[in-house]
């Protein structure tokens, strides 16, 4: 039975959803406990769940068929999302759009809903990939966040529940081009450490250190002075394969045993190898 002021269960859907996008727990409890509306229903109205989306992908600033628990994961209330799981709301829950509950949580940088949802989704669920190419790792390198560990945290967990780094969007972006024209550091930290491709160039030959220094250019006003955070971001981007087999013969030489098996580079010093590194990210940096 409806309560005595919701008349209509579409009323009554609406007061759900809006109870769950603004956290109010014991509204949420009692709409879902006296099953006055189904906990996995949709509202056809449109709502603007991380309108920021457009910004980066333009037919995503509205969401229409959302049930309560994308709204509750949108927002960040893990409380109200857990409530809704127990009682039986689908994790892999999309809205006519194809965003995820997952996908919206992450762009919103709510690492412990994202937690709770990675424990409740179906594995093919969490890398999945939507109609325009992006996967919930995507949105968390886009994330607008100001606090950069915290999109972070969740690239992290993303990368450990084994969400594809190389996937590519309609503009031919990995999460790795996102991550770097946001210019965090801990993000492309860890898309790197899982072997992210470096050079891979978007539809418009676009490198991930190519974003990272147009946005610099941007922010410098053409002064070139960079931002430390830019400079800290450029550092992780230049550690190429090439670099790195630079530096482990270098090591590897030091470490030989005998002279037939020490590498050539053994017999150079270390500022040596650097000049000889130095070089070679200068030919991947562009004019």
């Amino acid at each position: 039975m409806l309560h005595p002021r919701l008349q209509t269960a579409e009323c009554a859907l609406e007061e759900l959803l809006q109870a769950a996008e603004n956290g109010r727990f014991e509204v949420v409890k009692s709409l879902v406990d006296d099953r006055v509306v189904g906990i996995n229903s949709t509202h056809w109205t449109r709502r603007r769940l991380q309108p920021r989306i457009a910004e980066v992908w333009q037919d995503y600033s509205v969401q229409a068929e959302c049930s309560a628990l994308l709204c509750a994961s949108s927002a960040g209330h893990a409380d109200v999302l857990r409530l809704l799981s127990s009682r039986g709301a689908t994790a892999d829950a999309r809205t006519r759009q194809g965003m995820s509950a997952l996908m919206l949580a992450s762009f919103a940088a709510h690492s412990d809903v994202v937690e709770v949802l990675l424990r409740k989704m179906s594995a093919s669920s969490v890398d999945y990939v939507s109609e325009y190419g992006f996967t919930a790792l995507h949105l968390a390198c886009a994330s607008p966040h100001e606090d950069h560990s915290k999109s972070a945290a969740v690239v992290e967990a993303l990368l450990h529940a084994r969400c594809n780094p190389h996937t590519m969007d309609g503009k031919r972006r990995t999460p790795l081009h996102y991550a770097a024209a946001r210019h965090n550091k801990e993000a492309c930290a860890h898309l790197i450490a899982a072997r992210a491709w470096l050079q891979e160039k978007d539809e418009d030959c676009n490198t991930p250190m190519d974003l990272a220094l147009g946005r610099a250019e941007r922010i410098s006003n053409g002064m070139g002075i960079a931002p430390p955070s830019v400079l800290l971001v450029l550092r992780e981007l230049r550690w190429l394969p090439s670099v790195r087999l630079l530096w482990i013969g270098h090591l590897r030489g030091f470490s030989s045993a005998s002279s037939s098996d020490a590498c050539p580079l053994s017999s150079l010093s270390r500022d040596l190898v650097l000049l000889i590194c130095k070089a070679v990210i200068r030919t991947h940096i562009p004019n």
